[in-house]
């Protein structure tokens, strides 16, 4: 069988097993837990494994807050952002095809994001999705995606920001979403395409909050 861990981190797993033991035999952790856990890891359980000890954030995971002002049209986020491509930016995005709900309390009001990284190598968008639920994240759409564009603009030059939350249907199927993108150094605002089979880059985040799933 071809060993998949080095020497070291199979070490490492045998000194968690035996501390695992100890505290099993001295009552510090409570045997139907520690079971509990074990089956939710060798079958691959995350909703199991999530209840038992709460949501994952993948590595490299950013906390940002935000100051929204929903009082704004589409375009004007989309001004506020100075993206290089703003022409294409406001013929593109435009709320025919992302609409805003303004029905709310506070037109004007702060919220936390975060930019989640993908979970694994080779994770498909629709692996990522999933995956975000299962750990309690709900995906933001485009207004925190501008928002995020206009207030932390040196992001960008790293990351591609996707607010998966906002979708469209373009004219030849598939769907669409407004990402924070980078090319030869400029900030510049788009749509991806998302099909749910493509592996998402290292360099993508997704706009997501960390309010529990309903």
């Amino acid at each position: 069988m071809t060993q998949r861990v080095t020497d070291e981190q199979f070490g490492q797993f045998g000194k968690r097993r035996r501390d695992l033991e100890r505290r099993l035999l001295d009552g510090s952790v409570p045997f139907e837990l520690a079971m509990d856990g074990l089956r939710a890891v060798i079958e691959h359980d995350q909703p199991r494994l999530v209840n038992l000890v709460g949501p994952f954030y993948p590595k490299g995971t950013i906390a940002l807050s935000l100051e929204v002002d929903l009082s704004l049209s589409l375009a004007d986020m989309i001004r506020r952002g100075k993206y290089a491509n703003e022409d294409y930016a406001l013929d593109e995005i435009t709320e025919e095809r992302f609409p805003i709900n303004r029905d709310v309390p506070e037109l004007q009001y702060s919220t936390n994001v975060m930019l989640v990284p993908r979970y694994r190598e080779g994770i498909t968008f629709k692996e990522q999705e999933a995956t975000m639920a299962t750990n309690r994240l709900r995906q933001f759409g485009v207004v925190e995606t501008l928002a995020i564009g206009e207030q932390y603009p040196h992001l960008q030059l790293a990351y591609y920001v996707i607010g998966l939350g906002s979708t469209w249907t373009g004219p030849v199927g598939g769907l669409n979403s407004p990402v924070l993108w980078r090319d030869r150094g400029r900030r510049r605002l788009r749509l991806i395409w998302r099909d749910p089979e493509y592996r998402l880059d290292e360099f993508v985040l997704c706009v997501a909050s960390s309010q529990a799933v309903a």
